[in-house]
């Protein structure tokens, strides 16, 4: 049997003027060389993904 374990994120993308700020993946060992959003984190116990997202952006 295959266990899955579901991990909840947050992602905040940031827009000015109809472009959106991207971040490229670089030295991180996990999906080097793509682009992911400007900010983005794991969801902690007892927080919500508005808390989640706000803590990443900052």
């Amino acid at each position: 049997m295959t266990r899955v374990s579901l991990v909840p994120a947050s992602y905040v993308f940031l827009l000015r003027s109809g472009a959106v700020l991207l971040q490229l993946r670089h030295n991180t060992g996990y999906m080097d060389g793509y682009w992911t959003a400007g900010a983005a984190g794991h969801i902690e116990l007892g927080e919500t993904a508005v808390d989640a997202a706000i803590r990443e952006a900052r």
